[in-house]
């Protein structure tokens, strides 16, 4: 997938955002009107084409770039194969226009994020009052007007405000979107924003496990797809491992492996650790998985699926 920031301003203020101080300005805007954006992804564009990657659009929150639509539309004409994904707090999907027109376009591929059932927990992770009804509102528009090239992946990021009741986020989803290509939980990087925040946000594995295990036993099976990203396997039960998707590319820089891991037996199908996570919490709680267990496999056909259950 090839990652193309292509807007730095938002219209939420997440506690947990990953981009850092400064990045939101509105002098810094002008480096991204849609001809210098188009420009930069053009020039990839052989790249694309050959290995068919997705387009992967980021911000700040891409959807309020005022030329979004021609950007998009544009796109699609120069790379009419390539899949183009963003990830969106989805609220200006909540405009029926807006959302009709983006829909018109084939192959797009959504990430919308949805914090918590509870509108009061899901604006104070936004810091923007009224968000939760207009993320309802906007993926209630994108199921309603998608077509079958569209797939919507519903995100969520477990924090100390939500991890607690995720299964009522998951009850949520099921009874409004069960539809979504995939529901995927997300365990925070520890940067930028979210680095100045620590304390208000922080979660360790420990902390969020037996609510993550227990919405994975309740609502796994009611979904297309359940995914964890940014876990190491070791952090939740083998009986979930299928769920676990290596969620950076094989040649990041932003997690490593524990001396330890060295004798974990599933090493080879792991992300590993995030380094800032290591230098909050420390390693004692990680414990490497030492013989191989029954009715497990890997599977080094997909990188990003490593483990099969049999």
């Amino acid at each position: 997938m090839a990652d193309y920031c292509i807007w730095n301003l938002c219209n939420s203020n997440c506690i947990m955002c990953t981009n850092p101080y400064g990045f939101r300005t509105k002098k810094g805007a002008k480096a991204y009107s849609a001809d210098k954006v188009l420009q930069r992804i053009t020039g990839d564009k052989n790249e694309i084409l050959r290995t068919e990657a997705d387009i992967n659009l980021t911000g700040g929150e891409p959807t309020i770039h005022p030329e979004f639509v021609y950007l998009m539309e544009n796109l699609r004409k120069r790379f009419p194969k390539n899949a183009i994904a963003f990830s969106t707090n989805g609220r200006r999907f909540m405009y029926k226009g807006f959302a009709k027109k983006i829909l018109s376009i084939n192959n797009i591929r959504m990430h919308v994020v949805i914090h918590s059932a509870s509108k009061e927990i899901h604006d104070s992770i936004t810091r923007s009052p009224g968000s939760f009804e207009q993320t309802v509102k906007g993926l209630e528009n994108l199921f309603k007007y998608r077509n079958r090239t569209h797939s919507i992946e519903i995100r969520t990021v477990l924090l100390k405000q939500n991890y607690s009741s995720i299964n009522d986020l998951y009850r949520m989803l099921h009874n409004k979107f069960t539809d979504a290509e995939r529901i995927c939980t997300i365990f925070p990087e520890y940067e930028g924003r979210a680095e100045k925040n620590f304390e208000e946000i922080s979660v360790s594995f420990p902390q969020v496990k037996p609510f993550v295990e227990k919405g994975l036993k309740n609502w796994r099976k009611k979904f297309k797809s359940f995914y964890l990203y940014h876990f190491p396997l070791c952090a939740v039960r083998n009986d979930f491992w299928e769920h676990v998707i290596r969620s950076l590319p094989p040649d990041h820089h932003e997690t490593f492996f524990m001396e330890k891991c060295e004798k974990c037996f599933y090493k080879d199908s792991c992300l590993g650790v995030y380094k800032d996570y290591v230098r909050h919490f420390g390693e004692d709680h990680f414990k490497p998985i030492s013989d191989k267990i029954k009715g497990i496999k890997k599977n080094h056909e997909d990188y990003h699926r490593p483990i099969v259950r049999v």
